[in-house]
């Protein structure tokens, strides 16, 4: 007993090391982009990492479907069919070809930034996010199969690679777009068979015969269609500000938006995904069977969410001034990202505690409501960037941000609350939270004090 709760917290730690490690080298290494490349090159290095972001969320709802797969039918030391996985490689294969036509299409039209980079770096650029997306789905099924650890490190070491190769290149070859995009590429290609191999060795064994099968890929279509809206949502939420700035103002006005957007996300993407991940599995089993442990898992996940997102967001609002400058050295854009850092992270900060009302969702397959309420909340969100992106007014856009995180995560508890199901989950959460909370607050009051003595 004493072993296995050993080993759970050691996954959990490299899970936590994995997510901040990655995000430490890609804030480490940020600046030394900004040094060493022209504004407009890293403008270009912020949109790309946009879309990076943006591609892992336009799955079509493949990769949740297949990851509760996993999480479902894997046991100990067996291992299950590996035809879902290999369908979905080809459908989204099959998806990113079209995309990568349809792109080829803007670049020869001359739409905006494409027609900054050849069309030699579009094929490098597509060919990144392609690979990007198979490598998640492989760390993803890792991770629904438990395997937390082997998951941790390849993140870590492919986090490294792929951020440092580029820094490299950019400061002793060549500070370009292609030189950054090539790079990319060519690393993300070799990340995704070494995760490939990993993922198929530990959880699949070999069917007797692989081969394209579209009645499996209209079922993975079908299984996933219900999750479309609410991807495809979370992905314009999460990414197309940035977008919709860079083409509405300019690349150059996306940089301080992209560090103050990164730097506020640090502690949800770091320390709460992490939990989330960890806890996910076990929760969603125990709930979809309605096992008696629920309420207790419910609360230590509760707990350690709350800790893991509130704190860390309340120490980096409180001193924003000086990590910035210590992040991003003495330039200009410090007063700038401090700005829009402060009115975003107490937004994404409760936005953060949205993960406890989604495991219990997703546990129950309550697809419907989150895809409509995603669908409706883009709209609006959408409406108003786009409004005040052509005012040239950013901290408006901030705001917006900042009230749409706060209003989703009350929205998907009241959702817990109303169904008869899950009732009880959302009145235990409601009930941690307030006693969290509290405790919280002592604890900044008391940590506020000996720094003012100090």
């Amino acid at each position: 007993m004493i072993n296995e709760k050993l080993r759970k917290l050691f996954g959990l730690g490299l899970l936590f090391s994995s997510k901040l490690g990655g995000l430490v080298v890609a804030l480490f290494f940020v600046p030394i982009y900004n040094h060493y490349m022209s504004n407009e090159a890293f403008g270009f290095v912020t949109l790309f990492l946009t879309l990076q972001s943006l591609v892992l969320l336009l799955d079509c709802g493949v990769t949740i479907i297949l990851s509760r797969h996993t999480a479902l039918n894997v046991c100990k030391k067996n291992k299950i069919s590996n035809n879902q996985w290999y369908n979905t490689e080809v459908f989204l294969t099959i998806l990113y070809l079209l995309f990568g036509f349809v792109f080829f299409i803007f670049k020869w039209l001359g739409v905006n930034w494409l027609s900054l980079i050849s069309y030699t770096d579009l094929l490098m650029i597509i060919v990144a996010l392609w690979a990007t997306v198979l490598q998640n789905i492989c760390l993803t099924v890792l991770l629904a199969g438990k395997y937390f650890s082997l998951s941790s490190v390849l993140v870590i070491f492919g986090n490294v690679l792929k951020a440092g190769g580029a820094a490299l290149i950019v400061k002793y070859f060549s500070p370009t777009i292609g030189a950054y995009v090539a790079t990319q590429a060519l690393l993300g290609i070799s990340l995704l068979f070494v995760t490939r191999f990993f993922c198929n060795y530990f959880l699949f064994f070999k069917d007797v015969k692989r081969k394209i099968d579209f009645n499996g890929i209209k079922k993975i279509i079908h299984e996933g269609r219900a999750l479309v809206i609410f991807n495809i949502s979370a992905a314009v939420l999460l990414n197309l500000d940035k977008i919709i700035v860079s083409h509405n103002i300019s690349l150059i006005a996306l940089a301080p938006y992209f560090l103050a957007s990164s730097l506020c996300i640090t502690p949800i993407s770091a320390l709460s995904g992490p939990v989330m991940q960890f806890f996910q599995p076990g929760l969603t089993k125990a709930i979809f069977n309605d096992s008696p442990n629920v309420i207790k898992t419910l609360r230590v996940y509760i707990s350690t969410l709350c800790v893991s997102t509130l704190l860390p967001s309340y120490i980096l609002w409180v001193y924003r001034d000086s990590l910035i400058a210590l992040w991003l050295g003495n330039t200009e854009l410090v007063n700038i990202v401090a700005d829009y850092t402060k009115i975003l992270l107490p937004g994404i900060a409760i936005g953060g505690l949205g993960y406890i009302s989604y495991v219990v969702l997703i546990a129950i397959e309550d697809f419907k409501f989150q895809s409509f309420l995603s669908l409706s909340m883009t709209a609006i969100v959408v409406i108003l960037v786009v409004f005040f992106s052509m005012r040239q007014d950013i901290r408006s856009i901030c705001y917006v941000y900042a009230f749409y995180h706060s209003l989703s995560t009350l929205l998907t508890w009241a959702r817990c609350y109303y169904l008869p199901r899950t009732q009880k989950y959302a009145l235990e959460t409601a009930k941690m939270l307030f006693i969290i909370m509290i405790a919280l607050a002592v604890l900044c009051v008391f940590f506020n004090l000996i720094i003012n003595r100090i």
